[in-house]
């Protein structure tokens, strides 16, 4: 019955996205509260990929020194202990990320949404696909929160165990190894 329920829901998200198609689906996914929601999923999603790239973590050094030269124990507190440096890299690519969402969705939904015959179809592609990486990213997220807050005796694991890749989904949720990768004291 789970199994059922999954599918139908996958197979109306995604009939849903080729009705609007890509520029409808970005332009609902990228405006109001729903947008601001979705660009720290987006965050959340690739901070962790990003934060170990080479220039972050050279970005990182820099501000843990330039943090560390005040001679100052408040500061050097707040560097050892709550990440002062990571806090500050994570503010400057959250900003980062959410102009170039405003940007790049400005672009894509001109460029996608015009009527001629293969850009329909493109369009209709496309949002299909959106809108089942959409649901994807709401499902690990949802089975990441569920995980930290009661693993595997949450009501959302007891409710989707009968089905098996869903349970299996739930257990190797790579989203679990951006929490991995962040180790305290990596970058000090």
């Amino acid at each position: 019955m789970v199994n059922l329920i999954a599918i139908g829901i996958i197979l109306g998200i995604a009939i849903l996205g080729f009705f609007m198609g890509c520029g409808k689906v970005i332009s609902f996914l990228a405006n109001g509260i729903l947008g601001k929601i979705l660009t720290v999923i987006v965050f959340y999603f690739t901070f962790g990929i990003v934060l170990n790239f080479s220039f972050s973590q050279e970005l990182m050094v820099k501000i843990a020194t330039a943090i560390a030269e005040g001679n100052s124990s408040i500061l050097n507190f707040l560097l050892l202990t709550v990440r002062l440096d990571l806090i500050i890299f994570a503010g400057l690519f959250f900003l980062a990320l959410f102009f170039a969402r405003r940007f790049l969705v400005g672009l894509i939904r001109r460029f996608l949404e015009m009527d001629i015959k293969p850009m329909v179809i493109i369009n209709r592609t496309l949002g299909v696909l959106l809108a089942l990486l959409w649901l994807v990213m709401i499902t690990l997220t949802v089975f990441q929160i569920s995980m930290w807050a009661r693993g595997l005796e949450s009501s959302v694991y007891m409710a989707i165990a009968p089905s098996r890749w869903l349970s299996k989904l739930y257990m190797n949720n790579p989203l679990i190894s951006i929490i991995k990768s962040i180790n305290i004291r990596q970058y000090i």
